[in-house]
């Protein structure tokens, strides 16, 4: 149950990063963002903490969601969701 809540904040904080539109992100296609898995980046963070999207995956999210060309990708028990990060669809 607590993976499953610690999972759920995962995705609900970054949701927030992804889906917040305040800022102009670069893509974090891996693990930490690049191949050296640094988990490093020039961008600034949001700057409010509202909440404008969420998502309720069918399973627990099973390793780090990454986000690339305007989409983010959450793998979830043996599925892998693709969601616009415009739309939230």
């Amino acid at each position: 149950m607590q993976l499953k809540f610690a999972a759920c904040l995962l995705l609900g904080i970054l949701m927030i990063f992804a889906f917040g539109g305040v800022v102009a992100a670069t893509d974090w296609p891996t693990f930490h963002h690049n191949a050296s898995h640094t988990g490093a980046t020039t961008d600034s963070g949001p700057t409010t903490s509202n909440v404008l999207r969420s998502y309720n995956a069918s399973a627990a999210v099973t390793a780090s969601i990454s986000e690339s060309g305007n989409y983010v990708y959450v793998p979830s028990g043996d599925a892998i969701f693709c969601l616009n990060a415009t739309t939230g669809t």
